[in-house]
């Protein structure tokens, strides 16, 4: 009997099995600024992209730069439109 080599199929994409991300990135310790960056593999999804408001040192996060860069996102996912929610 002739020993066969076994061929690895390449994956049909490039995720890890299983693994999955989830960052929150805004209303934490507020009720304003939902933001969520859902990544798996190679995909990038933010839920959300709110405004802060009320207190002026809330509104003022609303001009830092995101902790992700826009032009990676696959796609962006509004739960329902509250200024808090939409950008």
């Amino acid at each position: 009997m002739v020993a066969r080599e076994e061929k690895q199929l390449a994956p049909r994409h490039n995720r890890e099995k299983g693994k999955t991300d989830i960052r929150f990135l805004g209303g934490t310790g507020t009720v304003t600024g939902s933001k969520y960056l859902l990544t798996s593999g190679r995909t990038k999804v933010l839920i959300d992209c709110g405004l802060f408001q009320g207190y002026k040192q809330l509104r003022l996060r609303n001009w830092e730069r995101p902790p992700f860069h826009p032009a990676e996102l696959d796609a962006v996912i509004l739960t329902h439109a509250h200024l808090d929610h939409t950008d």
